[in-house]
């Protein structure tokens, strides 16, 4: 930090744990590490226990063991469904009192706390700032509008829309800085909240990054790769869209497809038979598994925000294959280094088209991991948004 005095902020952040099992996880305590990192000293308050708390040199972690609120008490509440869940009186109790002390900044971390919007205060001694995930107000809309009139889901879903449009337009009124992961969420989060100093903060790269070895990708089997957890209902529409079309397309080419990730059992069975698909569950590290795939596919129709588990295609060696939808951030050119596809009987047929040719896979792999390497880094993000809290200081 630039002043003589070490900078404290106070990080309000959903969980703390040390699986970092989605990539809002991966996204809220990479970067309020890395941003301790160049010397701010931060206090890191969530649900979860200490056991589970990352080790860290660089900063402090407060676990507030208390389970997020059921389902049920959730529809009752004023808040959006992912805001009420971490709402629990322990957690609400213990941030109130972290409040008292002193602090040059006070990070709200994502719109499931966003009830801790009361604690911003602009324009104050505390620089208030708001870590946004998504346009959280577009996406909701756009997923309660995808619903079938005839679904009992989809009131639920407006009203859920409703509840997150008022929470989210209450935190940009009351923060100095609000930082965003994709250029689209910026120019929209501007438009709403002039006042503020609007900061780009890309997610960085965690794992290791090697060269693509220039003979691999044709000696790997003909396989597919999907990374992620599938426990909202948004993304189980989604998967459930791109199986319903890749999978018998797959089994009839002899292509392999591998999901890797948390899948509900409930939800699984929904899915029927299927021929090409194989689950793996959770795996800790996906390196090996993506070190037998040509092509990692992101078909999310449904929800926005950066798609992390493009980073750990790019840096696997592995084919970004996506909706257009789901590459939103993602700098890769449609074509030369990712491929990309308006729905999803076009994705699985642009997939088929270029799975077995090794040439163009690897030359789309070693342009997209060269673009990244230049591009995603965990101290710029840091730095940026450091820069813009400084700037409301002065």
């Amino acid at each position: 930090m630039t002043s003589s005095r070490t900078e404290r902020w106070l990080w309000v952040t959903p969980a703390i744990t040390d699986l970092r099992a989605t990539g809002a996880l991966v996204y809220s305590l990479s970067l309020a590490e890395a941003v301790a990192e160049h010397g701010v000293d931060i206090t890191c308050v969530g649900l979860g226990q200490s056991t589970e708390a990352p080790e860290s040199s660089h900063l402090r972690y407060v676990c507030v063991d208390a389970s997020p609120r059921p389902g049920w008490r959730r529809l009752a509440s004023l808040s959006p469904n992912q805001t009420s869940a971490t709402s629990v009186p322990a957690f609400r109790q213990r941030v109130e009192e972290l409040s008292s002390e002193r602090w040059d900044a006070v990070v709200v971390d994502g719109l499931q706390t966003g009830w801790a919007a009361s604690h911003l205060v602009p324009g104050s001694d505390r620089c208030a700032v708001y870590v946004a995930h998504n346009h959280e107000s577009s996406m909701r809309s756009q997923i309660a509008r995808s619903m079938s009139w005839s679904s009992f889901r989809r009131p639920l879903l407006e009203l859920d829309a409703i509840k997150t449009r008022r929470l989210e337009r209450r935190l940009l009124r009351r923060s100095d800085v609000v930082s965003s992961i994709s250029i689209d969420d910026l120019e929209q989060f501007k438009q709403q909240a002039p006042h503020a100093d609007h900061v780009l903060v890309p997610p960085g790269w965690s794992g290791p990054s090697e060269p693509v070895r220039p003979l691999d990708i044709a000696d790997r089997p003909r396989r597919v790769g999907i990374l992620g957890s599938f426990e909202w209902h948004a993304k189980q529409e989604g998967l459930r869209r791109f199986l319903t079309v890749a999978d018998p397309k797959f089994a009839e080419a002899g292509i392999e497809l591998v999901i890797a990730g948390n899948v509900p059992d409930d939800f699984r069975r929904t899915l029927g038979n299927l021929r090409a698909t194989s689950f793996l569950g959770w795996v800790e590290s996906p390196t090996h598994l993506l070190a037998s795939c040509r092509i990692g596919a992101i078909a999310e129709p449904l929800g926005g925000g950066f798609k992390l588990k493009a980073l750990d295609y790019v840096f696997g060696d592995v084919v970004v294959a996506t909706l257009s939808h789901s590459a939103a951030g993602l700098p890769f050119s449609a074509g030369s280094s990712m491929i990309v596809a308006d729905d999803e009987q076009q994705l699985v047929g642009a997939i088929m088209e270029t799975i077995d040719d090794p040439s163009l896979l690897r030359q789309m792999a070693l342009e997209a991991h060269a673009i990244a390497e230049g591009t995603f880094s965990w101290s710029v993000a840091a730095r940026t948004l450091i820069d813009a809290v400084e700037r409301a200081d002065r």
